[in-house]
């Protein structure tokens, strides 16, 4: 499952996930390694997505990936959750 949040806040994003724990079972407290990734811009997020997700098929993580956009642009933030089969291996 792909939940998109755009012009959204931290805040948000937590509710969301703990919204989705909740419902759906899906488990993130169970980590035991959070991967934060930072890319150079949005165009590399995708692949950047794709390499931690198979890295989580040899230590189950969650992943965290920061993409910054057009530095012209308003200061905002635009989150995406990935959870079930579109969040790798765990």
């Amino acid at each position: 499952m792909i939940v998109d949040l755009p012009s959204t806040t931290t805040g948000d994003v937590s509710k969301k996930l703990v919204e989705i724990r909740e419902s759906g079972g899906a488990v993130t407290l169970g980590r035991v390694l959070t991967l934060v990734v930072l890319t150079k811009s949005v165009s590399g997020a995708e692949d950047a997505i794709a390499a931690a997700n198979e890295a989580s098929r040899e230590h189950p993580c969650r992943v965290i990936v920061l993409a910054p956009d057009d530095r012209d642009a308003p200061p905002g933030l635009d989150a995406q959750i990935r959870v079930g089969g579109d969040a790798g291996a765990s």
